[in-house]
């Protein structure tokens, strides 16, 4: 039986978020880790630039920001800040 594993790694480890039987179902929620991913970076350059951090910190999440708008799993790589996965795997019964 084929199923895919969703989740996100980063520098630390890898995090599974979710299995599934169909492509299209995981493919919906790698999406949605790769949004929330993008969001939380936005939210960052927001939150640098009130606190007036240095420019560096920026840099770095529109870094993040660029690499998290591939919209295709097997091309993305946002390495080694947390990068989503889709990963297919045969079960033996």
């Amino acid at each position: 039986m084929e199923v895919w594993v969703v989740g996100w790694y980063d520098c630390e480890g890898s995090y599974i978020r979710s299995i599934h039987k169909t492509y299209a179902g995981a493919f919906k929620a790698w999406d949605r880790i790769r949004n929330d991913l993008l969001s939380s970076a936005k939210e960052d350059i927001e939150s640098c630039k009130k606190k007036k951090r240095d420019k560096v910190y920026i840099e770095m999440y529109l870094e993040m920001i660029k690499n998290l708008s591939c919209d295709k799993p097997d091309k993305i790589d946002n390495h080694p800040w947390e990068t989503p996965f889709l990963r297919r795997y045969i079960v033996e019964d």
